[in-house]
């Protein structure tokens, strides 16, 4: 079972590359991997990019 944190971080930032600005959403949280009976096994931290449209 996976277990996703609630507090994730969210943050909108740009940047110009060859003169075109573009825009970005930068995500970031915790999953926690559950063994059957409920103990943590592992926690992980991950960060998504998204291009904003």
């Amino acid at each position: 079972m996976v277990y996703a944190y609630p507090e994730t971080s969210i943050t909108k930032h740009g940047i110009v590359i060859n003169g075109e600005r573009i825009a970005y959403t930068a995500t970031v949280g915790h999953l926690v991997l559950l063994d059957e009976k409920g103990v943590k096994r592992s926690h992980n931290f991950y960060i998504a990019y998204t291009r904003d449209q």
